[in-house]
């Protein structure tokens, strides 16, 4: 299936974007991940050591975290008032982060046999939160349209912020942590059209700046200009990543030293997800079906009738989250649900496309 691919998970209505993690041989695996903040557990899903996870809340209280089909991998409890708004699986550990009945965030882990919730420490932030990185014992907090990411300790020790130049709105730029580039790393396209990503390292100095080394616009057959391009992931030979310009959705991966860049257009309109493995890309188009599109392929192929809102490939599985018309309900804001609300998950073998269906939806839980 060629090289497999380290992701982070992305939450908060915002699309979920996953990679196949099934043949990347790296030397530390897991060992810093991303946190994006939720509103409802069960927008958290990830694929994480060529597993797929995902979130329920039983209606008595709890959460359950599920591995692969119904595999349950632990269950905790928080207090009452505790609301879970993140959680993430790094180095065979479980972390969450729950805003507190004062309104502060906490990370925590869960430890023990008995599966305890151990709170680390408050997470301080001057604006909104976007994600946590985590990296050993440190957090990387990336706040909503800024230019600063602030520093701690796990046991709260708060370090100076690592400040980075923006040359375009920092909501299209993409912020990730990487053993791969050894830091953080900070990707843009610049104004000429080329991805430029600026590494630095896990103390907060600038270790060096990479370029695409191709304009996107020429890769894409489109006119002169600049676009947006999102992080998807990366392994010892690929930066991979979404790329929208002129109403056109595009997939693409370029070498780590920057001299090789490749494109694939998706679709004239806007594509609602994406799912890359070594071999290529699995999209949902805007009317919600799964395709796939090969490296250097020239056509895609439709997997299945199932209506799809995001997807997750991971070993020989693609996994689905169902499209509802309640997602479009809580994105415009007509409806609030609580968190027992959770979606419809399906699993399509991605070699004889057979579907199975792994978990049953809750659609009726509403405030």
């Amino acid at each position: 299936m060629g090289e497999e691919i380290t992701t982070p998970y992305f939450g908060a209505f915002t699309y979920y974007m996953s990679l196949d993690e099934r043949t990347i041989s790296m030397e530390n695996k897991d060992i810093n991940a991303q946190m994006f903040l939720f509103e409802y557990p069960t927008q958290y899903a990830q694929v994480s050591d060529n597993h797929f996870y995902y979130l329920r809340k039983k209606v008595k209280g709890g959460y359950i975290l599920y591995r692969d089909g119904s595999e349950e991998i632990l269950s905790f409890h928080l207090q009452n008032e505790e609301h879970l708004r993140g959680f993430v699986v790094c180095d065979s550990q479980y972390y969450f982060l729950l805003r507190n009945k004062t309104g502060t965030l906490q990370l925590g882990k869960i430890v023990g046999p008995n599966n305890d919730v151990k709170i680390l420490c408050d997470v301080y932030a001057k604006r909104e939160i976007n994600s946590l990185i985590l990296h050993e014992n440190f957090l990387f907090v990336c706040e909503r349209d800024s230019n600063k990411i602030e520093r701690q300790s796990m046991q709260g020790e708060i370090m100076p912020p690592i400040q980075f130049e923006a040359d375009s709105d920092v909501e299209d730029m993409s912020i990730f942590g990487s053993e791969e580039m050894d830091g953080i790393c900070i990707m843009d396209v610049d104004a000429s059209g080329e991805i430029e990503i600026t590494v630095i390292d896990w103390q907060g100095n600038r270790k060096k700046s990479l370029q695409s080394q191709m304009k996107l616009y020429d890769n894409g057959n489109l006119q002169k200009g600049r676009g947006v391009a999102f992080f998807q992931g990366i392994t010892k030979q690929y930066i991979y990543f979404s790329y929208y310009y002129d109403k056109k959705s595009f997939a693409g991966r370029m070498t780590l030293d920057g001299k090789t860049t490749e494109i694939l257009k998706l679709g004239s309109r806007e594509i609602c997800d994406t799912s890359f493995t070594g071999e290529g890309v699995y999209f949902v188009s805007e009317n919600k079906m799964v395709y796939h599109r090969k490296w250097r392929g020239n056509q895609s192929e439709r997997l299945s009738d199932l209506q799809a809102e995001s997807i997750y490939a991971a070993g020989e599985w693609l996994y689905v989250k169902k499209y509802t018309r309640e997602w479009e309900m809580l994105e415009d804001g007509e409806e609030e649900a609580t968190d027992e609300w959770s979606d419809e998950l399906y699993r399509i073998n991605r070699n004889d496309r057979k579907i199975e269906r792994i978990a049953e939806g809750n659609y009726s839980i509403f405030k």
